[in-house]
């Protein structure tokens, strides 16, 4: 089985075409295009084929928080090829697919009390989700997204995928978050950075229970191992038209064997 691993697309800036000739399943890990938008690119690039679609903080912006999610998985319902993951896994051949979000927990640079709350009040002032881009909320008045929102759906996808890789015994492992796993996914230049922990959390161990973690959020490409599992991050960052990407190491035809 081949993959085809993409995230961090951001095709509201620059358009691309993918060539799926090889590609036996299509893994998006997130910041693809903002809302809904990139399901007519899925449709158009893809036809046919498995696509497994993890949401990113990016899918998020300039719309409440449940009801993107509830768009997205509406869009997806209709296509059988379309695998929408939010705290879901999928079986395709002997390989189960686990996917989401992540989020983070705010203890990259230190699980004490007093650096969680520095890091709260310091990531809720340096990132865009936070800066009322995300709203939460279905009832009216919407509020905004906050970290502790942020910490909250983290800790749900995290119990949630400690309990499913535990059950899972019959198939290969994939599990797909958009943001990062461990901090040998931080880019050296960000190590120690006050707002890393907005990025990623330290879930080494249960890394280490899958055979295969995609993620995207950083616009570094990544691939490591964490004793037999593998950690794969391909993303594009932003690329403006006439321009290379951000992130010079992105490979639009990445693919892997399971």
């Amino acid at each position: 089985m081949n993959l085809l691993i993409l995230s961090d697309l951001h095709l509201e800036f620059s358009p691309l075409q993918i060539d799926v000739q090889r590609a036996d399943v299509i893994i998006l890990a997130g910041d693809i295009h903002v809302g809904t938008q990139a399901i007519p690119w899925i449709d158009e690039q893809f036809p046919g084929l498995p696509v497994i679609y993890v949401l990113g903080n990016h899918e998020f912006y300039r719309g409440e928080y449940y009801g993107v999610l509830q768009a997205l998985r509406e869009a997806a319902s209709s296509r059988p090829n379309l695998h929408l993951l939010e705290r879901q896994s999928v079986r395709i051949d002997d390989v189960t697919f686990f996917g989401t979000t992540l989020w983070t927990d705010f203890a990259l640079n230190g699980d004490d009390p007093s650096s969680r709350a520095q890091a709260h009040r310091d990531v809720g002032r340096g990132l865009s989700d936070f800066g009322g881009l995300i709203s939460i909320e279905e009832q009216w008045p919407q509020r905004l997204f906050t970290t502790q929102d942020s910490e909250r759906l983290h800790i749900e996808a995290r119990t949630w995928l400690a309990h499913e890789l535990a059950q899972e015994s019959e198939t290969k492992k994939v599990v797909i978050t958009h943001h990062l796993p461990s901090a040998l996914s931080v880019a050296s230049r960000f190590q120690g950075d006050w707002l890393s922990p907005g990025f990623a959390s330290r879930l080494d161990d249960l890394v280490g229970q899958a055979d295969l973690w995609i993620h995207g959020h950083t616009h570094d490409s990544f691939d490591y191992q964490i004793g037999d599992c593998r950690v794969l991050c391909n993303p594009r960052g932003y690329k403006l038209p006439g321009r290379l990407p951000e992130n010079t190491h992105f490979d639009p035809m990445f693919m892997i064997s399971m």
